[in-house]
């Protein structure tokens, strides 16, 4: 079978038509899509001023001219969406994108991109259902903070992910990576795997950056949500088990606010990360392990022996909270952010990587 993404247009003015099926036999056979975005130096930034209310409607730059998908009004952002355990939810592309399943469709299925545009995929490989979600923030050219050595943020979370997927499955837990390469992924697309999905335990990976002073004890953050106990236990273990494991590394820590397991609100009161807002009902989580703006730090995390071992703590850690009653520590009052966030996390500009080799 010829291998081909369909415009979700086109099978949407051929279902008007009532024609459907047929139309899709008769779409052209390539649709061609602009490449992945490439990575640029970006200035290195606290994650505190990120993931806030990204723009989820508007127009895109993907190269093929569609519009983004419309989520219906019935469905809130942060709805947790139950489907039957053996419908498929979402789908790994032929190039190892992993895409959301808005529905089915003959042949394929109906997904939504990483920059929230529709598509049709009529191959790949389906998924039904997975323990653990695991995030690798940021990603193309919004690359998160960078080390004064270079080191991006975005490649970082991803490797991390890698390795923390790995760990869990070696312990007979099953995983799945929102992002599974450098490219772009709006957060609301985030958002909507994770309901799909609809996993026990999804934590979206980041490492920190912006003005720092030196601490005694590694600066890690784990953001819960504010109304999740589930999500507050978890982020107390992750909390617990990083500290345990950096504690020991022979480097200056720094921090830009107190350490700890903590919700970030907005000025409503609500969830200041995107991700965690659009979870609500899964046990969610944002890690901050360490400082990429202390050179130090960001010179130790360029070591895959450090990077291994944050991926375990985070997975004896989730280990833990799906096997234990563990009540973690670290807990801090919520805090309200101060500030302005970076905008990062939409949809303007973002180009879809290719779904089909």
């Amino acid at each position: 079978m010829q291998r081909r993404a369909i415009p979700y247009l086109l099978i949407l003015l051929a279902t008007l038509a009532g024609c459907a099926s047929s139309s899709a036999a008769e779409a052209p056979a390539q649709v061609t899509r602009a490449p992945a975005a490439s990575e640029t130096t970006a200035a290195s930034q606290s994650s505190d001023a990120r993931l806030v209310d990204e723009p989820d409607e508007g127009s895109t730059s993907n190269g093929v001219g569609i519009a983004p998908l419309s989520v219906p009004e019935t469905e809130p952002e942060n709805q947790r969406i139950e489907e039957p355990a053996d419908k498929i939810v979402a789908v790994v592309s032929p190039t190892g994108v992993v895409l959301p399943v808005v529905s089915d469709v003959n042949p394929g299925w109906i997904v939504e991109t990483p920059c929230a545009n529709p598509a049709i995929l009529i191959d790949g490989d389906p998924l039904s259902s997975v323990q653990v979600l695991i995030d690798p923030g940021h990603g193309g050219d919004e690359t998160g903070a960078v080390g004064n050595n270079g080191l991006a943020e975005s490649e970082l979370n991803l490797d991390v992910a890698e390795r923390l997927a790995s760990f869990l499955e070696d312990q007979g837990v099953t995983t799945m990576l929102t992002r599974t390469n450098d490219y772009r992924m709006a957060i609301a697309v985030r958002g909507r795997l994770a309901q799909v999905v609809s996993p026990d335990v999804f934590i979206s990976i980041h490492h920190n950056g912006g003005p720092t002073s030196f601490i005694d004890a590694p600066g890690t953050l784990v953001f819960h949500q504010l109304e999740s106990a589930s999500s507050k236990r978890l982020s107390g273990l992750l909390y617990e088990e990083l500290v345990d494991a950096l504690d020991g590394l022979d480097i200056r820590f720094e921090a830009g606010s107190p350490p700890g397991a903590v919700a970030m609100l907005n000025q409503e009161g609500g969830d200041y990360y995107g991700v965690l807002r659009r979870t609500d009902g899964i046990a969610a989580v944002l890690s901050e392990a360490m400082f990429l703006s202390n050179p130090e730090e960001a010179e130790a995390l360029e070591s895959p022996d450090l990077r291994q071992l944050e991926a375990e703590s985070l997975g004896v850690a989730i280990v833990r909270f799906l096997e234990t009653d563990d009540p973690g520590t670290g807990f801090l009052d919520p805090r309200t952010f101060q500030g302005p966030g970076s905008g990062t996390g939409g949809v303007d500009g973002c180009v879809d990587p290719p779904i089909y080799e």
